[in-house]
């Protein structure tokens, strides 16, 4: 993967604090006109010779027990671990500035930079900049913690900090979209924000937070009373939000002396499904049976976005070249699929349905040596009528 400026700036007290506005929702804060000091230099003593004052998901868990239960089971958690990332991207430093940003601050053996995007991580953010590859401010020697409850006192473990980017979708944005530079032009890889932002959902008032965090009522801390609004850190809604992304209806009609089946997916997400990593696929498969259960056909079809390296082979991003195809399906899309036409059918009494959510595509997973994790999202089924 080739490396870009893209990634962490971290910024020393005073400066990063200026990066605070009032609790809004309206837009993201303007990015501070301030030159950023690079990573090597704030490592050095002469630079700063306090250590950053962060730590690991275990002590802010003394406090904040239902946050840190939730993000133990996230993607979050396992980004600086996950076999996909050791495989793929470990080492480059672009990739390793959003899955494992305080390993740079603390090097790679420190328990909190091997967290991956842990709770200081997101929580230090004091400012997001989406103008060119997206990048983030981490306050990292404030002893403050930002987040969007502008009405938390502070604690004597560390002050609060009221930001507005936290209730924006920008604060996703700063690691969910990246294109890849190449000497043939840029190549997407992870554009969630931006299929987010051309969607309707943006004028309609969603952001990434009403799905992926929704707030329950909860004690914001231990010894708190419990309080609205407290967001999940899971980061899937509470559940799995992929159950709730995709309606799957199938239905048939009569042509031309026979019949044609067909199946619609609609897509609910506020982006394109499937999404993120680009070598995921959400595949339907349609199994028609007889009465006596045995299969009498099949349709399967997967849909993903496909890049491929300058030897036009399949390719997960690394040495990827171009897309070769994109067929996901947009916010809000209703796509109706042909079945089966005609006879194909003879002797089938039932129709079922899966759509499946696959983590990689099998083409791309075995040379790496790494599992693809199905998940189905949507069941049903449907009798065969003549």
């Amino acid at each position: 993967m080739r490396r870009t400026a893209w990634g962490v700036m971290i910024l020393g007290g005073a400066l990063a604090l200026t990066a605070v506005a009032a609790c809004k929702r309206e837009a993201a804060p303007e990015p501070v006109a301030i030159a950023p000091i690079p990573i090597d230099a704030n490592l050095r003593p002469d630079a700063n010779p306090k250590p950053p004052t962060v730590r690991t998901s275990v002590r802010c868990a003394e406090c904040h027990g239902k946050m840190a239960d939730e993000w133990r089971g996230s993607r979050h958690a396992g980004s600086a671990s996950s076999p996909l990332y050791l495989q793929l991207a470990h080492g480059d430093e672009a990739c390793a500035s959003c899955h494992a940003p305080l390993a740079a601050l603390l090097g790679p053996d420190d328990l909190a930079g091997k967290e991956g995007v842990t709770c200081d991580v997101c929580h230090t953010i004091s400012k997001v900049d989406l103008a060119a590859q997206p990048r983030f401010t981490l306050a990292a020697w404030d002893m403050v913690k930002y987040g969007p409850l502008c009405d938390a006192k502070d604690h004597y473990f560390h002050r609060m900090g009221c930001s507005t980017v936290h209730a924006l979708a920008e604060l996703c944005g700063a690691c969910h979209q990246r294109v890849l530079a190449t000497a043939s032009g840029e190549v997407p890889l992870y554009t969630t924000y931006d299929e987010w932002k051309q969607s309707a959902y943006p004028a309609e008032g969603w952001v990434c937070q009403d799905c992926h965090m929704p707030g329950v009522r909860a004690p914001a801390a231990e010894g708190e009373p419990p309080r609205e609004g407290v967001p999940d850190h899971g980061f899937f809604g509470g559940g799995d939000l992929r159950k709730d992304a995709a309606k799957l209806e199938l239905s048939s009609h009569a042509l031309d002396g026979g019949r044609v089946f067909e199946a619609a997916i609609t897509n609910y997400a506020g982006h394109d499904m499937p999404s993120g990593f680009p070598g995921k696929r959400v595949v339907l498969r349609v199994i028609a049976r007889d009465r006596a259960g045995k299969e009498v056909a099949r349709h399967e079809q997967a849909f993903g976005r496909r890049l491929v390296d300058d030897h036009n082979q399949p390719t997960a991003y690394a040495g990827a070249v171009r897309v070769a195809s994109d067929d996901r399906l947009k916010p809000k899309e209703r796509r109706a699929i042909t079945l089966f036409e005609g006879h194909a059918l003879s002797g089938a009494t039932a129709l079922e349905a899966d759509l499946v959510w696959q983590s990689i595509d099998p083409v791309l997973a075995a040379p790496l040596g790494v599992a693809v994790e199905s998940r189905t999202i949507v069941h049903t089924r449907m009798k065969v009528t003549r």
